[in-house]
């Protein structure tokens, strides 16, 4: 499932959940993955928008599960983030909470689809 990212892919799993019971659940993993970069891209700290620009979710299955990942491929985008003491501390980390209901709301909406 990570084999097919680069080596430096800075990636948060969002959420992990079981589908078996959603008749599409490529749709609401890429409602999720959509909302989320854009969410990710509005917090992004900007210098030259080169990061801002990099941001980009993947979406995998391993049997019934899905995952997405978020992340950006240039060699710097952890430091921006996971470095102490700079005033970028934590910004990934925090867009991906609070996006965490928009997902959930995403996927309930997903599963009142599949009752009707």
């Amino acid at each position: 499932m990570r084999s097919s990212l680069p080596s430096n892919y800075f990636d948060v799993v969002i959420a992990r959940f079981v589908f078996q019971h959603l008749s599409y659940p490529e749709r609401a993993l890429k409602e999720i993955g959509i909302g989320g970069t854009s969410n990710l891209q509005a917090n992004t700290p900007v210098q030259t928008g080169n990061l801002r620009r990099s941001l980009t979710f993947k979406e995998a299955k391993r049997d019934k599960c899905y995952s997405i990942l978020f992340g950006s491929s240039l060699d710097y985008a952890p430091y921006t983030t996971l470095r102490p003491n700079i005033s970028t501390h934590g910004w990934f980390q925090n867009s991906i909470r609070d996006y965490s209901n928009n997902a959930i709301d995403i996927i309930s909406r997903h599963l009142k689809e599949v009752g009707r």
